[in-house]
């Protein structure tokens, strides 16, 4: 038996790359034989398919909401640090970020990036 039209038009027209063994056995009408089996392997292959379970797109599903939120956050720390800041000067702004184990890069005005280098040699006061 060939596969149903509307299991190949799944696959074809699918467009988040992820096919579910359930949404596959509901277009069956029966459990896949062995050379169905191979056919849909087949087809999930030539069309860059990954085939999942309902419960392992819903983790994947979450874990991308986590990764949304904790960038959420972040965004929001640099807009309270950056309202701080304008409290005692109004011209402040955020001009790079630093982490740990990295080094110091700036945001340019002209949107390119730029690594601070540690002061070479003994550090003097300026006296000017």
């Amino acid at each position: 038996m060939a596969l149903p039209k509307e299991l190949i038009k799944l696959f074809k027209d699918n467009r988040n790359g992820i096919v579910t063994y359930e949404s596959i056995v509901n277009l069956l009408p029966k459990a896949p034989t062995k050379k169905e089996t191979k056919e849909i392997l087949a087809l999930a292959k030539e069309n860059n398919i990954r085939l999942m379970t309902a419960a392992e797109v819903a983790k994947l599903k979450n874990l991308e909401d986590v990764v949304k939120n904790e960038e959420e956050r972040e965004r929001k720390k640099e807009e309270l640090a950056e309202e701080i800041l304008k409290e005692f000067n109004q011209s402040a702004s955020i001009i790079g970020e630093a982490k740990d184990g990295d080094k110091v890069v700036m945001n340019s005005y002209y949107g390119t990036k730029r690594v601070i280098e540690l002061p070479k040699g003994e550090l003097l006061p300026r006296i000017c």
